[in-house]
C-alpha cells in the first residue's frame, strides 16, 4: 500500500503496472484540513486498487513417441509398445498427452477411449488402462451391465484391476508374451463394445 497527500504518476504507473501482473496494489491519496469551526478533516482517495489473480497453471506439451518410450523400464515398454501396435494395426486414433498416449475409436463423429498408456512420469506411474464407465469411454454409450460386467471380469483375470470408473494394470514386473497377449485382448474386447454399442444421444438415459 502507497499512503500520501499525492502520489506521483510514475508510482501510479509502476503500480497499476504491478495489479495487472496480479500484484495486490493500493495507492491512496489524503487531503487533511481544519474548517473554520476548528474541526479537523481527512478526506481520502484511492486512485489505484487490485485484487490478485489466481496464476494460470502451466501447460505442459504433449510428449512424443520416442520421448515417451525412452521413460520406461523394459517392463513397460514391452507391454506398450504391443498395445500401441495393435492400435494402429486395428486402425485406431492416436493422442498423445503429457502423461502418455490414448488410444480411440471414432463411432459416429465421437471419439471413444479405448485404453491409455501412461508414463512412469504422470500421477499414475507406469500403467495401462482401459475403459470401464468412464465418459471418455464405456460411459458415453448404451453397452449394457452384463457386458461391463463381462469387460471387467476379463480385465480382472488379466491383471487389470478395478480403479474408479477404469481398469488399470501397473507394470512394475516382467509379463510374459501370454500376459500381454491378454491385456491386449482386453483393450481389442473394449474396442469391439464401443464399436458396436456406440456412442450415446442427448436423449439417451
Amino acid at each position: 500500500m502507497v499512503v500520501g497527500q499525492q502520489i506521483a504518476p510514475g508510482v501510479k504507473q509502476t503500480a497499476s503496472f504491478l495489479a495487472r501482473k496480479g500484484l495486490r496494489v493500493t495507492c491512496l491519496e489524503f487531503t487533511f484540513f481544519q474548517d473554520d469551526d476548528g474541526n479537523r478533516l481527512l478526506s481520502q482517495e484511492v486512485v489505484v486498487a487490485s485484487t490478485p489473480q489466481k496464476p494460470k497453471p502451466a501447460t505442459r506439451s504433449p510428449v512424443d513417441e520416442g520421448e515417451f518410450f525412452a521413460s520406461l523400464d523394459s517392463h513397460g515398454r514391452a507391454v506398450l509398445s504391443r498395445v500401441l501396435a495393435w492400435g494402429r494395426e486395428r486402425g485406431l486414433s492416436l493422442r498423445w498427452s503429457p502423461g502418455g498416449f490414448s488410444l480411440g475409436v471414432d463411432v459416429g463423429g465421437t471419439r471413444l477411449v479405448v485404453c491409455e498408456g501412461r508414463s512412469p512420469k504422470s500421477t499414475y506411474k507406469q500403467t495401462l488402462w482401459t475403459t470401464l464407465r468412464d465418459r471418455q469411454g464405456l460411459g458415453r454409450t448404451t453397452v449394457p451391465e452384463r457386458v461391463i460386467h463381462a469387460l471387467q471380469a476379463q480385465g480382472n483375470a488379466a491383471g487389470l484391476i478395478e480403479h474408479g470408473k477404469y481398469l488399470r494394470c501397473q507394470l512394475t514386473r516382467p509379463f510374459t508374451e501370454q500376459e500381454i497377449d491378454a491385456l491386449v485382448e482386453c483393450c481389442e474386447s473394449t474396442a469391439s463394445a464401443l464399436r458396436e454399442y456406440g456412442a450415446q444421444t442427448n436423449s439417451s438415459s
